[in-house]
């Protein structure tokens, strides 16, 4: 049995040191020992490519502000930030779930992921999305993972390797399991008040997308995502900016699932989520090509800490890091 041991981990560090000197992701995956019920010690290799491995198609993450002096803001350098494994304590890849209604019952459901990486806020929003959920008094389930990879089972696995693909891959777990009318939360979305009028808009039309913050797609985009998906440089300008923290999809409505697959097939091509904003701009861009208008503005549902004051339409607070006592004070009202 100690042979065995000692056997798994020296192949291990040869792999690891191998991924170091330039393998890529088809041979990453080649050399697990499965992508439906992987080991330990498959997600350690799988945390080595994604913190160590030369990468080289994350440059395209970082193609609008490369001399950019704030790390946090580099979306090429967060894709190396994700740590799938807990620091400590047991290898644990369960999905969570709180259940706000009968566990039998799928109509709704609110999703989100966070991994074990140590941007402060991440982890202790997500934790504490269930009591938000709750004090809002929503109706539905609440599924999230931390760390961990979504939709193991569904083979999502594959795509552990793409930018932000946990977003897509965490609706493909869902539609899995049953579930009709998905919605995504970031962890920095703290809900204010019941959302219920946001589910009936994905009811109604299939879709809830919210306009993002930014007036020109372009200037935050890539070639690269305009050559995957055949965009003139006009085509390119005109695409709506969208804001990925909540996207809501009716799985029962053919736009909803039309728009879902799609979006995992953008992942699975890899070139689409290859902008500094991956899934967020491959979001946009298949929006634009299905000609789906935005269900709403940033600004009509979300109070920030830049302007503090609940208006009646605002169903969620933007609380990103060092937003906690201000968030606290708004709770109070």
């Amino acid at each position: 049995m100690m042979t065995k041991k000692i056997l798994v981990y020296v192949i291990f560090i040869y792999f690891s040191k191998e991924i170091l000197f330039g393998i890529e992701y088809e041979e990453l995956y080649q050399n697990l020992s499965s992508l439906y019920a992987p080991t330990k010690e498959d997600f350690h290799l799988i945390q080595s490519y994604l913190n160590k491995a030369p990468r080289e198609y994350l440059k395209w993450l970082n193609t609008f502000y490369p001399e950019c002096p704030r790390d946090e803001l580099r979306y090429d350098l967060r894709a190396r930030t994700i740590q799938l494994l807990p620091p400590k304590g047991p290898f644990d890849l369960s999905l969570q779930a709180l259940f706000f209604t009968p566990p039998e019952e799928k109509e709704r459901c609110v999703i989100s992921f966070a991994s074990w990486n140590q941007i402060p806020g991440y982890r202790e929003n997500l934790l504490a999305m269930g009591d938000h959920l709750e004090r809002v008094k929503f109706q539905g389930h609440f599924l999230y993972r931390l760390g961990g990879w979504p939709n193991i089972e569904g083979g999502s696995l594959r795509l552990v390797h793409v930018p932000y693909a946990f977003k897509v891959c965490m609706f493909k777990e869902a539609e899995r399991l049953g579930y009709k009318k998905i919605l995504w939360l970031d962890t920095s979305c703290v809900p204010l008040r019941n959302f219920d009028e946001i589910f009936q808009k994905i009811e109604k039309e299939g879709y809830f997308l919210l306009k993002g913050r930014d007036s020109c797609f372009k200037e935050k985009s890539s070639e690269k995502l305009r050559l995957s998906f055949g965009f003139t440089e006009e085509e390119h300008t005109s695409i709506t900016p969208l804001f990925a923290a909540i996207i809501g999809l009716d799985l029962e409505n053919p736009i909803g699932k039309e728009l879902l697959d799609l979006w995992y097939k953008a992942a699975e091509d890899l070139d689409p989520y290859l902008s500094p904003r991956p899934e967020q701009n491959a979001l946009a861009a298949l929006a634009y090509k299905l000609q789906l208008l935005p269900s709403a503005s940033f600004y009509d549902i979300f109070c920030t800490h830049q302007n503090p004051k609940i208006a009646p339409s605002h169903y969620f607070f933007l609380g990103y890091r060092g937003t906690q006592t201000l968030l606290k004070e708004l709770l109070k009202e």
